[in-house]
């Protein structure tokens, strides 16, 4: 796709999902790069909807998944994280991608990425916003509920996707189809007590698992994050603790 080709299809992209959501630019930067996320102006209002829609039109709240639209703390960390890591070159799954902010910095550093949320306009923004990397980056629809790629990685990440403990056994097995033996899971979850046993859960299942639980402070508050570095065999990890 040449220069112009490529800039007309990125316009029609965002004015398909401008016409649906008010949109919003964000700044973010992590290590030396700067990445603008096109985000929807008012997630709660999206979050309404399905709300709404699963009451009126007796949808599946779990089919619909509203929570792509935010930009949740738990990215953040994960990003922060994958910058500090060698992803040159590397096969790397990011589940649960939501608006794509976590698939672009894996694809900034030259990782291949393969993309997956259940909600087709969470893989459209997410299209959008990495678009400087997009020979880097696949999309699929994926419920990790029933569905399977036919590939396996050697690196699957995810952030805040441990908020339903009903979907544990979903994911572990999920998990379990794509990771290369010597792969490596990392997960960023936002503290919440009821993901405390997530980690025992799956050494009950034979997995090795790294937690490390930070607080972080900021003005007048301060925010728990929790890192999961997760294998199938006891190996060095892959990160370096923060001081």
């Amino acid at each position: 796709m040449g220069d112009s080709a490529a800039a007309a299809e990125y316009e029609r992209l965002r004015e398909q999902l401008s016409a649906k959501y008010a949109l919003v630019d964000k700044v973010f930067t992590f290590g030396d790069t700067e990445f603008t996320i096109q985000a929807v102006a008012d997630p709660d209002a999206v979050l309404q909807e399905v709300a709404e829609r699963s009451v009126t039109a007796g949808d599946d709240w779990d089919d619909q998944q509203p929570y792509w639209a935010e930009l949740w703390q738990s990215a953040h960390a994960l990003c922060h994280r994958c910058v500090s890591m060698e992803l040159t070159g590397r096969r790397i799954l990011d589940l649960g991608c939501g608006l794509g902010l976590t698939t672009a910095v894996l694809a900034s550093r030259q990782a291949n990425v393969v993309a997956v949320d259940s909600v087709a306009e969470a893989l459209e923004f997410c299209v959008l916003n990495c678009w400087p990397w997009r020979t880097r980056v696949q999309t699929a629809q994926v419920d990790w509920r029933y569905d399977r790629l036919e590939k396996s990685f050697e690196q699957i990440v995810a952030a805040d996707i441990l908020y339903d403990r009903d979907h544990w056994p979903f994911i572990e097995a999920f998990w379990q189809a794509h990771l290369e033996d010597e792969g490596v899971i990392v997960v960023a979850e936002p503290g919440r007590h009821s993901a405390d046993g997530f980690a025992d859960w799956l050494r009950q299942r034979g997995w090795f698992v790294r937690e490390e639980l930070r607080v972080s402070h900021g003005v007048g508050q301060s925010a728990r994050h929790r890192l999961l570095e997760i294998t199938r065999r006891e190996q060095v990890a892959t990160w370096v603790s923060e001081d």
